[in-house]
């Protein structure tokens, strides 16, 4: 299983400069921290994998 972690900052890489294959193969999103919820749905959205946060 492939589990993406993320934390407190938006990614640029993710998220300004998006490519597809960058979140291929991602089973999981696991969001701990103050993150955006637009940029959290824009990650479900665009890697097609539920996300879970704390």
């Amino acid at each position: 299983m492939k589990i993406l972690c993320i934390a407190d900052e938006e990614n640029k890489g993710l998220w300004d400069h998006f490519k597809k294959e960058k979140l291929e193969g991602i089973d999981l999103i696991l969001s701990a921290g103050d993150l955006n919820p637009d940029y959290l749905q824009f990650l479900v959205t665009m890697g097609k994998a539920p996300v879970l946060y704390v």
